[in-house]
Order: C-alpha cells, then structure tokens, then sequence
C-alpha cells in the first residue's frame, strides 16, 4: 500500500514541477524577457532548500518504483496505454539527463545562474538536433504524465465532470510551451545577429569560469545515459533469470467460467497477468494496481488454497462491499488450481469501479416469504388517499418488525406486498424454520393490527405468505445509485406463485414440501396438494395451512437433521 502511495505522489510532485515549467516557457510567446522576468515567480518554489532535494527525490523515487513495478510484472503483456505510459517514461530519462547536467548540475559546482537566455543559446547554439531533441522531451514527458494522471484519476466520481477542461489543458500546454520555447529561440538568434557582442556576455560566465562547464556536462550526460540504461538492462535480465527460477516453483491451472478456457501459469503471477499473457480481454480500468476493483471475479473453487487480501485489496474490496467470494484479479497469486467467473464485462467503464460487489450475485439457498395484502383495492375505494397511506404503513412497518424478530431480510417491495429472504448468513435448515416462523408472527400481527384498526375497517385486513427453498442467485441488485441486496431466480419465482395461490385455495399460508423438508418438518396432519406452477414444466408438492398459528407445534416438536442431497424446487411424487 505504501508503495503505491509512495508512487502517486512523487510523480504528482514531480508533475506540478513540469506544469509549472511549461507554464513559464509558454510565456516566451510574447517575448524573451518576460519569460525571463516570470522565471523566479514559477520556479522559485522549487529551489527553495525544502523543495528542491524533494523535487529530486520525488523524480528519483517514481523512476525507482517504476523500474521496480517492471521487474515484479510476471508478464510484459498489457493494456496499450499502460505499454505507451511505461515506454515514454523509460525514453524520459535519456532525454531529460542533457538538460540536468546543464542546468542543475553547472547550478550546483558553479556560480553560474542558469537563466533562460543562457539555456537557451546553448540549446540552439547546439544544432538543430539538439533542439529536436528538447522538443521531442517536452511531450515525451506531458504525455507520460497526462496518461498516468487519466488512469489514476478517471476512477474518481467528479473526473467526468472536469475532464472536457482538462483535455483542452492536455492539449495546449505542451503546444504553448513548445511555440514559447521556439519563439524565444528565434528572437535570442535575432538579437544576437543585431548585437554580436550579445553572445559573448551571455556566454562570459561559462569562459570565464576556473571549470571546464561544457565537458562537465556533456561527461555528466554520458554517465547518466550509461547508468540509466544499464538498470534498465539489469531489470530486464533479472526478470529472465526469474523467469527460469519460477519455471521451477510449479504451477497453477485457472478455469475461466465466462469462456469455459483453461490456463496453465506459473506460481507467482496474478491472475490478471496470467489472462493478459493469454490474450484474454478482461477488464481492469486501473491497469492492474488495485485502484479501481473492475477486474474482481468470484472465486468458485480454489478460494481456501488463496492467501488473505493484502491490505490494497482488502480496502478496495471493502470499499465496494464485495461478497466474500469476491476477490481482485490483479492482486491473487494462486498456487494451486483456481476456478474463476469475472464480475464485470470487458467493456467495463471506470463508472463500473464504483459499483457494490455484488452486483454480479452469487448462487446461495436460501428461503424465500412473498405476502400479498388482500382487497387493497376495495380499500382505496372505500378510503381517502392519506387514510389508505396510514394503513399500508401501519401493515408494513408490522411486517418490518416481524421479519426483524425472525432474522428475515427485507429484500422488495411492491405496492401492497413485499418479498423476504431467510438465510443469507445461516444455513439453509436455520433459514427454513425462520421463514415459517416469519409467515405465523406476520399473521398473528396482522390480526393485532385488525384488533387496533378495527372501527377504520369495514372487512378485517387478511393476508397471503407463499414459502419455497431453494438455491437463488442473490446480491446487490437495482440501479447502480441505489442498489439492494435481493435475489432471482425459479426459486424465488416459485414463492411468488404460492402466495397467489393462496387465493386459488382459500388459505391464509401455503409452503412447498421442498421448505418443509429443509425445515426438517413433519407435516403429514396438514392437506398435501400436487400443484401446477406457471413457468414450470413440473408440478410442486405444498402442504395448505389454514391456521398458521399452528405450525409453531411442529416447529418445537421437531429436532430433525437438515435434509441432504435435496434439489431445490423439484417435485414429489
């Protein structure tokens, strides 16, 4: 976590320094000197005794990080992006070691103040090459910096909004201060050829110096090159000799569900490295470094075998509220098999970071509650519209309180009805018994509810439960803003179509004999029907209960084990 940390903010401290710069030479449009007079107002900052080392530092330590970050990918396979990001920031340092040597280095060992009219007649008193050159660095380095600012920042939920600014900041900057560096350039050479005395006083603390300034920085230059590209040759050699090691240490086969593919890697390399090696297209908006939680799967097999979340994917992941059984693809290194579904499609934006894990759901058993309120309608015509919103609250917030007593989640609401699920954190026999005891403490509720209501009413309020177990796929579902925890599915459809057939039956609770038998529940004393569902193929055993008040004797006389090997939602015969 630190070293991500330590990565953002020294390239954002060396950032402010570049924008900073470029600022100053845009302002050569207008002329030589007041790009010279703005000088100290924008870098003065930054040769302060404080922010100077830190300026250094910070561009010594995000090089480090970086080149780091190189020799730890397990596969040089990316995103184009993040490939053209990493490429212009090894092209910086080649470019850029001229103009150090040059500027702060002859600053350092001399009294040598290194003004723009001196850095810039030595630029173009160079060649034409050498102007090339300084060109070419301006937008190797804005262009390395705007792509890692993008990539950092579009995970952000107010960057949408200010982005359309900064693209036109983007695209200025470097051509302003290209066009101010050139323009500057051509009026030095122009006042040169009308004074040729200016050159000699630009140049007279450089001829004048005990120091040898020009082989001083021209060595300098040759020394850092050298250096730089040799840790960047030792990096890539410390990776082929990794890699032959790693060949060594096994490795991990992953199941893809979302393709059915299968994928041999070696222990040590993400999963995420791994799909990219691969070719396959699976989304991580932050390029792999647990920002932005895009590229998180659910683990169906291989999650015991899986070391905790480090503390980067555990917040990102907790950020999110992600189930469990969700984990991010760039931060898991298998060592044994692992069967994966990803989360989130390939196209997935950088808005996608932003929602709750679970949107995708997971499959679970659970038990399922529909209620119904019988003759709404009949009570919105007899009612004034406030009177019929009094009543509808006075029964949910009942309903609400029957399903907190017996752990029930509150998972929708529709008009005069509402779905409940038992089981999300128990076991499927716990959540069965809880949901039977939800639909005997909503009817006796109601009836209270009758009792106080009774001079409001001309009919008692009468209410239809339909119960069924099975597996559903819940999660968080809903619009993206206001997601709830909810569940679909056969299963979750089959206690929808119970409670109508409360109706069809004439009884105020009807639950499938699948529930029951979760429930470990013995039930013979009650009606058994055989019963057509819509959208089913097969029909569904459920037992009738016109009392359900007396489902709580066999609730308290029953101890039995939890039914094994039972399919959800299947008919008896």
């Amino acid at each position: 976590m630190w070293v991500r940390t330590l990565r953002t903010w020294s390239g954002v401290i060396f950032a402010t320094y570049v924008v900073a710069h470029l600022m100053n030479h845009s302002i050569g449009i207008f002329s030589l000197e007041a790009m010279e007079r703005a000088r100290p107002y924008f870098q003065a900052p930054f040769t302060s005794p404080v922010l100077f080392p830190l300026l250094y530092l910070s561009m010594f330590v995000h090089m480090a990080l970086a080149l780091t970050a190189v020799y730890r990918k397990r596969t040089l396979k990316m995103p184009v992006w993040q490939a053209v990001q990493l490429i212009l920031g090894l092209l910086i340092w080649p470019l850029i070691a001229l103009h150090i040597a040059g500027t702060r280095l002859v600053d350092l060992i001399s009294d040598i103040e290194p003004n723009y009219p001196a850095v810039i007649n030595s630029i173009f008193a160079s060649g034409n090459l050498v102007v090339v050159k300084y060109v070419f660095l301006i937008f190797v380095v804005w262009f390395h910096l705007v792509v890692g600012l993008h990539f950092w920042l579009r995970i952000k939920p107010w960057y949408p909004r200010v982005m359309p600014w900064l693209f036109g900041v983007a695209v200025l900057l470097p051509v302003l201060a290209t066009s101010g560096f050139l323009r500057a350039g051509m009026e030095l050479n122009a006042m040169m050829a009308a004074n040729p005395g200016l050159r000699a006083r630009i140049l007279e603390p450089i001829q004048t110096s005990h120091l040898p300034i020009v082989r001083i920085v021209y060595d300098a230059e040759s020394v850092m090159v050298i250096a730089g590209l040799s840790l960047v040759i030792m990096i890539f050699l410390a990776r082929f000799v990794r890699g032959i090691w790693r060949n060594k240490s096994g490795s991990y086969r992953i199941t893809y569900y979302n393709s059915g593919q299968k994928f041999r890697s070696p222990v040590g390399q993400t999963v995420l490295e791994t799909l990219q090696e691969f070719g396959v297209e699976h989304p991580a908006v932050c390029g792999g470094r647990g920002r932005c939680t895009t590229c998180r799967v659910r683990v169906n097999a291989g999650m015991e075998k899986l070391a905790e979340p480090n503390e980067t994917e555990a917040r990102a992941l907790a950020r999110i509220g992600a189930d469990p059984s969700v984990r991010l693809a760039c931060q898991i290194t298998p060592v044994s098999d692992i069967e994966l579904t990803p989360v989130l499609p390939p196209n997935t934006s950088a808005a996608d970071a932003r929602r709750p894990g679970g949107v995708s759901g997971h499959e679970r058993l659970v038990a399922c509650l529909f209620i119904d309120l019988r003759g709404s309608t009949s009570l919105g015509e007899q009612k004034l519209p406030y009177d019929v919103v009094f009543i509808l609250n006075q029964f949910f917030a009942e309903m609400s309180e029957a399903l907190r007593m017996t752990n029930g989640h509150y998972a929708q609401f529709a008009g005069d009805g509402l779905m409940a699920l038992y089981g999300l954190k128990s076991d499927i026999r716990d959540a069965a018994r809880r949901a039977i005891e939800g639909g005997i403490e909503m009817h006796r509720r109601i009836g209270k509810l009758n009792e106080i209501l009774g001079g409001e009413l001309k009919e008692p309020l009468r209410i239809g439960v339909g119960l069924h177990a099975g597996e559903a796929i819940v999660g968080a579902m809903g619009p993206p803003a206001a997601p709830i925890i909810s569940a679909i599915g056969d299963n979750i459809n089959i206690a929808a179509r119970l409670e109508a057939k409360t109706k069809e039956f004439g009884v105020p609770l009807i639950l499938s004999k699948a529930l029951a038998d979760y429930a470990g529940l013995e039930l013979s004393d009650y009606p058994l029907e055989t019963v057509p569902v819509r959208g089913r193929d097969e029909n569904l055993d459920v037992y009738l209960i016109p009392e359900p008040e007396s489902l709580r004797a066999a609730l308290d006389s029953t101890a039995a084990p939890p039914v094994r090997g039972q399919v959800a939602g299947t008919a008896e015969s």
